[in-house]
């Protein structure tokens, strides 16, 4: 679960580093943010005072999608939360309440960067039926965006 989370916080890091947040493209978009800005904010509490932690953190910060990264976060908070049976609580309901909005049976990826875009950049589009695996991975780099640059966007059919 912890790994779960720092995942999720990395995702959220992800997004606020490219200038994803607050520009949502549906209501799905904007509650997920929303949980994922919710989780950030408590996993820093937990890490904050923690010289460690806070490297860790900052570390993950500066590359949020880093393996070793989020490893390191998962150690610091995982010590946190140790033997604190109300935190864990808080953090398993927080990753629940992001499961439960995360839009079902699909696994999104997806970077958009930025570099001399004037239009539309995405990462990845879909539409229609879910593939079999779920998964929908995609990448979007640019610098000097004039438009849009999106990593993953998704539509659904009727």
């Amino acid at each position: 679960m912890i790994e779960l989370a720092v995942a999720y916080v990395g995702a959220y890091l992800g997004r606020k580093a490219l200038g994803l947040l607050d520009r949502a493209g549906t209501d799905v978009d904007a509650v997920v943010d929303e949980k994922l800005g919710t989780l950030y904010e408590w996993v820093k509490g937990k890490l904050t005072g923690q010289p460690s932690a806070e490297m860790s953190l900052s570390l993950l910060e500066d590359s949020p999608e880093g393996e070793k990264q989020q490893t390191l976060v998962v150690d610091q908070l995982a010590q946190a939360v140790a033997g604190d049976e109300g935190a864990t609580a808080e953090l398993q309901a927080l990753v629940d309440e992001l499961e439960r909005v995360r839009p079902p049976g699909i696994s999104i990826r997806g970077l958009a960067r930025g570099e001399d875009v004037y239009g539309e950049q995405i990462g990845a589009e879909f539409e229609g039926d879910l593939p079999e695996s779920g998964e929908i991975t995609g990448e979007s780099v640019a610098k000097d965006v004039h438009g849009k640059n999106v990593g993953v966007r998704v539509r659904k059919l009727p």
